[in-house]
Formats: structure tokens, C-alpha cells, sequence
């Protein structure tokens, strides 16, 4: 392995960072990423990932997909 490869292997391990939206998100609004993360729940960092999905989509058929699906899900959960 050459060194250039190797250093982009390493440059890759050190860089922790998750791209979700929630790091772009933080990234824009300037505030602290891992104290975000860790004051969201599983379940609504969730529908955070969903909502940064549906305003990064850039066909109408991919938003209304996301929404169809999260619409089926919130009315299976509303029969409980």
C-alpha cells in the first residue's frame, strides 16, 4: 500500500463523524453534535432522519414515498 492510501486510511478512521442530517443540522445551526444527539430519543431522532430525508429529496415521488410510509406507520400505531 502505497502512503497516500494510507493516509486516507487513517484520515477515514479519525473522522467520527455520523452524515445523517443531524450533523449537517448542527453543522448550519452551530450547536454542540454530541450533546444533540445524546438529548434525543431513538425514536425521535428517528423522525428526525425522516424529516431531514424528505427535505433533502429532490423528486416529488421520493417526498411523497417518505410520507406515504410514515402516514401507514401513524395510523398502525394510532390502533394501539
Amino acid at each position: 500500500m502505497n502512503l497516500i492510501n494510507q493516509r486516507f486510511l487513517e484520515i477515514a478512521h479519525e473522522n467520527s463523524a455520523i452524515y445523517d442530517g443531524i450533523h449537517e443540522y448542527c453543522s448550519v445551526e452551530h450547536v454542540n453534535e454530541e450533546h444533540f444527539r445524546a438529548s434525543v430519543s431513538e425514536r425521535r431522532r428517528s423522525i428526525l432522519t425522516k424529516m431531514f430525508q424528505v427535505f433533502s429529496s429532490t423528486t416529488k415521488q421520493e417526498k411523497d414515498k417518505l410520507h406515504d410510509e410514515g402516514s401507514k406507520k401513524a395510523i398502525m400505531n394510532a390502533g394501539r
